[in-house]
């Protein structure tokens, strides 16, 4: 068999695969195709056949591709995506280092030595590296600064932002408006979702706190009390995200049309322009995995959605 029939019967690799979805739904958006920047990285962590045993591994999304497509209300133009980088077999700690070195390496090209330094030297002294070692993820824009964002795991003896909640990750971000850090913390106990009243007032949000009960029971059909590990609470300065896990805290079936009925009508069509790019063959809902509420003082509550991608593993 000559080898242009043998590229013919070949299946493309995953990179290429991953590389061909970016560069489809970066068209559909308006912005420029972000495969080419991101080759090296692709190639290292979609080295494997889609159908590998080891990418079931994954600490980001186990059981699928390393790979999760989100969406913002508040940015829902954008092209966002987070991945694992490199082998899933790869340790840890080794992760983290070429995590950081592919974030600083990237934010470099787009953002000037300076500051992806700054982002590179705080992953080095935030991450403390035990189950994943590092996530990456990516914004890209129409008329902005790309932001990249690094996810470290939190370090042992890290208080705990409400009693029952553990540490669990830091996410640190370089986008247009500077360097910035959130911390993430499980609520192992549970939730019950009062108990987000004193932290709301903490955090100079009790004005959105009525609001924010509204939506959490609109998403998890009328629960107050959410069960363990179903839900995180990520706070950056005066800001609260509240994160649902799907299949726990929110039912998966349905969860998109409850999803489109809590966005702003402009939101909305964004929403169900992101899901059709996600899930080409029009299911959305099983792949859904996080629900996220973004709670700010001077803003609306805003949604982001984080669902796997369609071509993992089954």
């Amino acid at each position: 068999m000559t080898a242009a029939v043998l590229d013919r019967v070949r299946p493309p690799s995953t990179a290429s695969v991953i590389a061909a979805r970016l560069g489809h739904a970066a068209q559909a958006l308006g912005i420029g195709d972000p495969a080419p920047a991101l080759a090296t990285l692709l190639g290292e962590t979609f080295a494997r056949p889609g159908d590998d045993p080891v990418y079931r591994g994954n600490h980001l999304l186990p059981g699928a591709l390393p790979l999760e497509w989100s969406f913002a209300e508040d940015n829902p133009d954008a092209l966002r995506f987070e991945m694992q980088p490199c082998d899933p077999s790869m340790r840890p700690a080794e992760r983290l280092a070429h995590a950081i070195a592919a974030i600083r390496a990237l934010a470099a090209a787009d953002q000037g030595e300076a500051a992806a330094a700054r982002l590179a030297d705080m992953a080095g002294a935030v991450g403390s590296p035990r189950d994943f070692g590092a996530f990456l993820g990516f914004a890209f824009h129409a008329r902005r600064r790309t932001e990249y964002k690094i996810y470290l795991e939190a370090g042992q003896g890290e208080p705990a932002l409400l009693p029952g909640t553990t540490p669990h990750f830091h996410s640190l971000s370089l986008g247009p408006n500077g360097l910035a850090q959130r911390h993430y913390h499980l609520c192992s106990d549970g939730l019950r979702l009062l108990d987000l009243e004193p932290l709301c007032d903490r955090l100079g949000l009790s004005h959105h706190f009525p609001s924010l009960i509204v939506m959490l029971l609109d998403l998890t059909d009328g629960a107050f009390h959410l069960p363990p590990r179903s839900a995180l609470l990520g706070v950056r300065g005066g800001e609260l995200k509240v994160e649902l896990v799907v299949g726990s805290a929110a039912e998966q079936a349905g969860l998109s049309t409850r999803i489109a009925a809590s966005l702003s009508p402009g939101a909305g069509v964004s929403f169900r322009r992101w899901a059709a790019l996600v899930a080409p063959a029009g299911r959305i809902d099983p792949l859904l995995r996080v629900v996220s509420i973004r709670v700010r003082a001077d803003a609306p509550l805003s949604i982001s959605v984080y669902a796997a991608e369609a071509d993992g593993p089954p």
